[in-house]
Formats: C-alpha cells, structure tokens, sequence
C-alpha cells in the first residue's frame, strides 16, 4: 500500500452482462463524495460478470496503486466475484481491501475469514471511509475508528458502533463521481431512463421480518432510526442530473417511499415541475389511500406501481409481519382498476420459513386470480433468501437450515439457486419441488393475462398476421395459467412447441 498515494477505488460488481442497462451504485456514490470532499482522488468501477471486463478493472486499478479499495457487496453470485477480485488485487498491490453493505456487516466475522480481505464497514460508511482513509494515510491504529470490524495479530477486533448519520442534508452526492453515463441510460416512450439514481430518504417504520429491515443494527431503544432529505436537497442535484443526461424519468431506491404523504408528493411536484416524472413508484398497498390519490399521482406523470405483495396467503403474510392481508390487496387492486391509465405490479416470495406446500399453491392461485381480474396487474415469482441476521433467517435456522461457512458458500444462496437449499427450513421441499419451482418460474412469464393488447381499437389497427400470432400466445397464456393453478408441471411440451413455432416462422411480439 503507498500511503502517499490519495487514490481510492471503490467497487461494485455486477452479476448481469455488459448489455444490461445498470442501476447507479448509490452507495459508492455516497461514500466516494464524502473522500472527494476531503482531497480523495476516486474512481468507481462497476464491472459487469464478463471476466475480460473484470481483468480490464483489475488492471486500472493495479496501474492507479490506490491507497486502498472498497468492495460493495450483495448476497448472491456477485459475492465469488468481489471476492475473485479482492484476491487478485491483494496478490498484485498487497492492497488494503475494505468491504461493506449490509451484507457484511450482518456477518463481519466470516467476510474477515478471507485471507484477502482486512476491513469491514458496518452499516452507513460516509464518516467511516473518510476516517479510515486518513488512517491508512498515515499510517495510525484502527483501534479508534467506530462502526469497523478488523484482523489484528491474527485476531477480530470488533470496534464501537457508530452512531447513524442525523442529517442526510449534510453529505455530499456528486453524480460526476459517475464516468460513463451510456451504461446507465435506457429509453422509456421514446425519452431517457435512469433507474434508482437517488436515495431520499433511510429507513423503513415497517419490520417485515424477510427484510433487513428487521435487524436490530438499524433500530435503537425500539425504535426504528428513520431520516430524510429535504425535498429542495434532492431536487438541487435533480436538476444536475438533468442537465448532465437530460433524464426524464427516474425512480428511487429508497425502501419506503412514502413514509411521509405530505413530503412525497412534495417532491414529486417539485420533480415535475422540473421535467421528471418517477417511473414505478414503489409503495406498499397500505399507502395507497383513495381515489384522489391516485388522480394526484396521473396528474404528475405516474402511471406505473410496483406494490410489495409478497405473499397472497394470508397466514404466511401474517408470519412476514406484512401488516397486509389479501382482502386489503384486492380493495387496492379494485381501486386502481379504476384508471386504465395506470398499470401496477407487485412480485411474490415462495418458500418462507414455515411455509407448507399448502400455503405456496394458495398463494400462486390468489396471483393468478388478481391477475385475471385486473388485467393492467403483472406479477413475478422470487424465492426466498435467507438474510443473516434478519427475523426470518434466525427462523430459517431454527428450523434446521444450517448457514454457508464461507463467503463463496453464500455466493450460491442468490435469486436463481435459492430454492436448490431450501430444504434445510423447507422439509416438504424435494427434488421434484425444485423442478417445479424452476418450470414455474418459467410459466409465469407466459401467463400475463395481457388482455389489454386485445381491445377492439387496437385489433382494428394490427394486421391479420399479428392478430393470429397473438392468438396463438393467447392459447399458451391460458396453458401456463392452468399449469400454474393446479401446480402441474409435468411434460412441459408447450415450451418446446411455441420455441419450435417461434423459430420456425421467426415471429416476434412487441413488449
């Protein structure tokens, strides 16, 4: 490590390809403000799972020798290739690695079993990483530094927390931290797209006991640590962000929205009135109030909700703390039924802890019948991972799921393999329950219940090619819905044959 040298790195690597359209690492883009503003010279890299793409990002930063690097990780595939990086990187600079999110800091302890990997930052890091960075500057002790975990002699020293930042106001956000904005952009109705590149607010009132929400670290006395930032702080670096790219649409990665109604709406005006409607506006259905509300929403340019659904059983809703039931969930859905203007949807976790085979087939059919009635509803299937230290994971464990002992162990737990281990809290979960799962996952994408393409004006308008080809989809939409009802996955041929048809008269479907 060259104390001399003011260059950091910080690290986010992608598990998706390079022609995956990327959210902005927001955190880094925190934490890498808060060292500009104190003469740190930072680079942010995002490097997709390419391996030509993730050695071109090893060889910058070998090149730089920065003072030290930062890895953000997530649970999933992205952990082996963080690590892979780490120990490259190590093995090349004898770099100090740092890594942090939630994930490390729910299990500190094992992220510090790797060789490679010298610091953890728990929880929020913008004090942090300055005070580290001005340690390893000069050289001093870790010993003072709160809210880290290190190795020291051969041994974890846990330090003292750090207590959460009051005023969000206070940090900085500097989007020209971000270099190639290309990777980013997406097109919406012909104008540009960002996904999540703001954070309004942290914290969440709500517990639900999958959510990391639910750990104790971000909580105090009781009470759940919420903070906001002001509406104009959020609209000042809006209107760079415009100026840089020319956004128009946009949304927010905070992980509750509307914790304030008045403050909401507020920003979405002020959004507006600056030429940027939110795209998806994230929400539960307990926020979303009455018709009025829903006017305010259209008035500003909202016409797409992503609902947390979660579960259409109202006994594994109960075990979520979700504070929601399926009768709410359909009032909701009724009331936005009501402007065809607007389309919502709202994904589903199978396989919680405590959940029966019962419970699953109940929860599928309740998607399905929202999705027939309300046809503008769309809806995914995930299944459950189990967050350490979450409500849910200290459940899964307790009911006989024994946790990865490495970090590339857990690399494996992600949205694709999740199921492949649930039956460590999932006794009922064979072999033949994975594959269903798997042939699931693939029928709900086909059974969308897409009846507004159908209407009468629009068949006026398509040709007669197009309107028998969607026929034909219609066919196996219905198909897959009937599969999906009676949990029946057994000799798929439908795949095979719309694949086979598909190929042989090329055709394709507009989204």
């Amino acid at each position: 490590m060259d104390s001399s040298n003011k260059t950091v790195a910080l690290v986010d690597v992608m598990n998706h390809d390079a022609n995956t359209k990327m959210r902005i690492a927001v955190g880094l883009v925190y934490v890498g403000s808060a060292l500009k503003k104190h003469g740190y010279k930072v680079k942010i890299f995002q490097p997709t799972k390419e391996k030509e793409i993730q050695q071109q990002v090893e060889q910058e930063i070998i090149k730089d020798n920065p003072l030290f690097v930062g890895f953000s990780a997530f649970i999933g595939s992205n952990l082996a290739m963080s690590l892979d990086m780490s120990e490259r990187l190590k093995e090349a600079l004898d770099v100090t690695i740092v890594w942090g999110g939630k994930f490390p800091s729910s299990i500190p302890d094992l992220v510090l079993k790797e060789d490679c990997i010298d610091v953890v930052c728990l929880g929020e890091g913008e004090e942090t990483i300055v005070e580290l960075a001005k340690t390893f500057e000069s050289g001093g002790s870790l010993d003072k530094i709160k809210g880290i975990c290190y190795k020291a002699d051969g041994r974890i020293v846990h330090n003292e927390e750090r207590e959460p930042i009051h005023d969000l106001d206070s940090l900085e956000y500097d989007i020209n931290l971000i270099q190639d904005w290309s990777k980013y952009v997406s097109i919406l109705n012909g104008r540009i797209r960002i996904f999540d590149p703001f954070e309004s607010q942290r914290g969440c009132p709500f517990s639900c006991n999958f959510c990391h929400q639910s750990m104790k670290m971000w909580s105090k006395n009781g009470k759940k640590i919420i903070r906001a930032h002001s509406v104009d702080w959020i609209l000042k670096r809006a209107k760079q962000l415009k100026e840089l790219t020319g956004v128009e649409y946009i949304s927010f990665c905070d992980d509750e929205f509307w914790i304030k109604k008045s403050r909401a709406f507020e920003l979405l005006e002020g959004l507006y009135s600056i030429g940027i409607k939110v795209n998806n506006l994230r929400m539960r259905f307990s926020s979303l109030q009455n018709e009025e509300m829903i006017e305010r929403l259209i008035k500003y340019g909202i016409l797409n909700m992503g609902f947390g659904l979660e579960s259409g059983s109202d006994r594994i809703l109960g075990l979520m703390n979700k504070k929601q039931t399926t009768k709410q969930v359909e009032e909701k859905l009724r009331l936005v039924d009501k402007y065809p203007q607007m389309v919502c949807g709202g994904a589903i976790i199978l396989g919680s802890p405590g959940e029966t085979k019962k419970d699953m087939i109940e929860s599928v059919r309740f998607v399905l019948n929202m999705c027939q009635k309300y046809p503008r509803f769309r809806s995914e299937f995930y299944f459950y991972q189990p967050l350490p230290g979450t409500v849910f994971g200290n459940m899964a464990v307790d009911l006989g799921f024994d946790p990865p002992q490495s970090i590339r162990e857990w690399a494996k737990v992600d949205g694709y393999s999740a199921h492949k281990i649930a039956k460590g809290w999932l006794p009922w979960f064979n072999r033949r329950e994975e594959i269903n799962f798997e042939r699931a996952r693939r029928y709900i994408s086909l059974a969308r219940f897409d009846q507004t393409r159908e209407d009468s004006q629009s068949s006026e308008k398509m040709g007669l090619i197009y309107r028998l080809k969607r026929r034909i989809l219609r066919v196996f939409e219905i198909l897959a819905a009937m599969r999906l009802y009676h949990w029946f996955f057994y000799f798929p041929i439908e795949f095979y044959i719309l694949g086979a048809y598909r190929h042989l008269t090329e055709w394709t479907i507009e989204e």
